[in-house]
């Protein structure tokens, strides 16, 4: 899968998201931002398109993190990639909760997939199958 970027504000979901992660031997890198702005400045800084093979290849994203909207979000990752500035990731919501508008929303933004808390190994799975 790639190097792996989990975003999520609280400790505790990104540590037990990690370590299924780890558990499933998906990946040998993976970054925890606490919050989107950060998670900006690392993808900005790894996915700058020179530097592509040190680019994140799959951000999961907690939609309940504040700071920035997700659609905020997710729209200055593709403002980025549009211009040429990073390489694009693949970005996989994380909700409890999923409404007709922000699913939506998600379509318009080719957002890749998102996957109803509590993530499983199944639910990874299919993402990774997708």
């Amino acid at each position: 899968m790639g190097r792996i970027l989990l975003v999520d504000n609280d400790p505790v979901s990104g540590y037990t998201n990690e370590r299924l992660l780890r558990q499933m031997d998906v990946t040998e890198h993976i970054d925890i931002a606490n919050c989107p702005h950060q998670a900006l400045e690392w993808v900005h800084k790894n996915c700058v398109s020179r530097q592509a093979e040190n680019c994140f290849d799959t951000i999961f994203l907690d939609v309940a993190t504040p700071g920035i909207d997700l659609f905020e979000f997710v729209e200055v990752l593709y403002f980025l990639h549009k211009e040429g500035t990073i390489h694009m990731p693949r970005v996989v919501l994380l909700t409890s909760s999923f409404s007709p508008d922000d699913r939506a929303r998600a379509e318009a933004f080719q957002v890749y997939d998102y996957i109803l808390k509590p993530i499983t190994q199944e639910k990874i799975k299919q993402v990774l199958l997708k």
